[in-house]
């Protein structure tokens, strides 16, 4: 939880004003990460978290959700907790718990401040790696809205955002822009350790399997057991990645579906450039091997990692992976704006400008960040999102 220095808006005010919140000193943020076996039990926690907002918002939050008169039975604790999902719970139960502390949550514009105000300590990125004309070319058409990674099916919650009146009102423009670029920071916040984690595990590993090639005798020895390390490590980091995002269900299939659609790009793509290599080129089929050895590995499969293996095959620097994906973040979310009739196309080209700047400075430095304090900063935002399942009418999955 870090100290901010913002002046709260009306709905933060109002949220304060409830007796929980009322003398809390300083101002804090809490990131609470929420699961229950029973839906309901969710929806009665943030109803009881959003209720002092109805008076703006016009409506008392999931109060039409709640059905039953108390919370279900706790579950008996007979259940493993050994996997990567029951670790992810356990970690939401602990973040949960903080909420009994009484910490203060902020608005959409407390946020923005307490990102700038968490990476003026963070320390500043080295200068990109000069790219090869092939690298800038391969970085294009990575980032090119063509690729078919499904990446425009979703809203990053913007469209739930809408539904609930939260970018409604004469100030809509601006209530956007802040939403566009607290989204956007914080996605990157998370996701940029896990694409370079990513980056360096398939980069070490193709320059392990080109050594094993280049060895005669062992070649082949050398090579299952680099895989099978590759396959271990690629699990875990998906596994990883799949613990964080467990509590918001609408942006973990979101992830899934990318990661799914990139790695089958990351195949045609990595299939062309084998065919125009060299006979016997090792470094090529170290590459190939590497990438049929992740595509085969069963469970999550999250975009974000993919996108960092994609990088490290294509040669690319792990600079201008995290860049490329503060781009691709902005561009999509402004993309569902223009598509929600939320901004134009001009305006949406001069807001995405602004709000690519701002992830791509976020995520360059969560990079230079260990992965065990990857995280994201809204809690506010992802509220929203996990309601997109409950809206009756939309056009994006997520």
């Amino acid at each position: 939880a870090l100290p901010v220095d913002a002046s709260p808006s009306p709905a933060t005010a109002a949220f304060n004003a409830a007796p929980a919140f009322a003398a809390l000193s300083p101002p804090r943020l809490t990131v609470a990460r929420i699961v229950a076996e029973h839906t309901e039990d969710v929806l009665r926690l943030l109803h009881h978290c959003l209720a002092p907002i109805a008076s703006e918002t016009g409506v008392v939050p999931y109060a039409e959700r709640i059905h039953a008169r108390t919370v279900a039975a706790p579950a008996a604790a007979a259940s493993a907790t050994h996997t990567p999902a029951a670790r992810g719970r356990e970690g939401a139960a602990r973040s949960a718990s903080s909420l009994g502390g009484g910490e203060r949550t902020l608005s959409v514009a407390s946020a923005i401040a307490m990102l700038g105000q968490q990476q003026s300590d963070a320390p500043v990125p080295g200068p990109s790696v000069p790219m090869t004309p092939l690298q800038r070319l391969r970085l294009l058409q990575l980032c090119d809205a063509t690729l078919p990674t499904g990446g425009f099916a979703h809203s990053a919650g913007l469209e739930a955002a809408a539904q609930l009146n939260v970018l409604n009102g004469a100030e809509r423009a601006h209530s956007l822009a802040r939403f566009a670029s607290v989204a956007a920071a914080s996605s990157c916040q998370l996701l940029a350790p896990h694409a370079r984690d990513a980056h360096v595990l398939l980069s070490d590993a193709i320059v392990q399997l080109r050594h094993a090639g280049e060895r005669s005798a062992d070649g082949s020895a050398g090579s299952e057991e680099i895989r099978d390390q590759l396959v271990r490590r690629w699990q875990h980091l998906n596994d990883s990645l799949q613990s964080q995002l467990i509590a918001t269900p609408p942006a973990s299939r979101a992830s899934q579906q990318q990661g799914r659609a990139l790695s089958r790009v990351a195949s045609s793509w990595l299939e062309e450039i084998c065919a125009n290599a060299n006979s016997g080129d090792v470094d090529t089929a170290a590459r190939a091997y590497a990438l049929a050895a992740i595509s085969k590995c069963d469970g999550h499969i999250h975009g974000a990692l993919v996108l960092g293996a994609l990088g490290a095959l294509l040669q690319l620097p792990p600079r201008s992976v995290t860049e490329a994906l503060a781009y691709m973040s902005s561009r999509d979310l402004l993309s569902a704006a223009v598509r929600l009739n939320l901004i134009g196309p001009l305006a949406a080209v001069a807001l995405q400008a602004r709000v690519a700047v701002t992830a791509a400075d976020v995520a360059a430095r969560a990079s230079t960040r260990p992965r065990e304090e990857a995280a994201t900063a809204a809690p506010m935002l992802e509220c929203i999102h996990v309601s997109h399942d409950l809206l009756d009418h939309r056009i994006f999955q997520t």
